[in-house]
């Protein structure tokens, strides 16, 4: 078996989240269909993590493997996203050379959060209207909390397959 490696963004507004449901629209399912499409075999994408119902993306991590692909290697990319839907993209794309594992090779997640005092129809889907004064310097002094290792086992689901619920956070700002 080969690995691809596949960087990938998206607009989660229609899709109930990254991870396949039955009878539900996502964006891994969005995937494994293209990648079927393009090459006729079912093989299956796994993500660096699962995003929730709604949720962005501009540069998500994931993998498949393959036997054999009966295009050239330079046209790989192009033919999955001909046969994506306009909200999901497949922005890079590399053919493995060492062992990796979108899920268990991931090392760093970055979150964006982003707030406008003025809404438009234009980035509605990624910028939440927060009609009041911000006062951005108290916002970057109280960021420090969040700095170092902190369990977030609260807000795991529950009989989660994780070990460990610790996470590091780098930076907040």
């Amino acid at each position: 078996m080969n690995r691809i490696i596949i960087c990938v963004e998206y607009d989660g507004t229609d899709y109930s989240g990254w991870q396949v449901q039955p009878d539900r629209s996502t964006v891994q399912g969005e995937l494994n269909k293209a990648v079927y499409k393009a090459f006729g075999n079912k093989w299956s994408v796994v993500g660096a993590g699962r995003t929730d119902t709604g949720v962005h993306s501009s540069g998500q991590i994931a993998h498949f493997d393959y036997d054999e692909i009966n295009v050239p290697r330079h046209k790989v990319r192009l033919a999955i996203n001909h046969k994506l839907p306009r909200n999901i993209r497949v922005k890079r794309l590399w053919f493995a050379t060492i062992p990796f594992h979108a899920r268990f090779d991931a090392n760093l997640r970055e979150y964006r959060y982003r707030f406008t005092r003025h809404p438009s129809i234009f980035n509605n889907r990624y910028i939440a209207f927060f009609p009041f004064q911000l006062d951005i310097s108290l916002l970057k002094a109280s960021a420090d909390v969040f700095i170092g290792e902190h369990s977030f086992y609260s807000f795991s689901k529950n009989h989660s397959s994780n070990g460990d619920y610790v996470c590091k956070i780098d930076k907040c700002c």
